[in-house]
């Protein structure tokens, strides 16, 4: 059975902020010291997409401030895990790839 994804799913599955845009879900998932994580593409499954933050709070105000319609990412990342990149003060100007 598929579970009902709605805001109290998610935050039963660990996510202290989570935020619904069109058809998709959005999410912050607290990390080890401290950092966060914010998720994208959310499902009962996992998530298709992260970016990682100093703190749960800059990761909560960057998910609230972003609009997938608009930028493809969120802004103010440390991390982002898939590519590899990083951005040191998350500022894109210091971006470099490390995989």
């Amino acid at each position: 059975m598929v579970a009902r994804m709605n805001e109290q799913y998610f935050l039963q599955q660990g996510y202290v902020a989570v935020r619904q845009v069109d058809d998709d879900w959005l999410g912050v998932m607290p990390m080890t010291f401290g950092k966060g994580r914010i998720c994208s593409g959310m499902n009962e499954m996992g998530y298709e997409d992260c970016w990682c933050y100093e703190s749960v709070g800059q990761a909560v105000t960057a998910m609230n401030a972003w609009d997938p319609a608009k930028d493809k990412e969120p802004q103010g990342w440390m991390r982002h895990p898939y590519s590899g990149r990083r951005r040191e003060g998350g500022d894109p100007a210091n971006e470099v790839v490390r995989m």
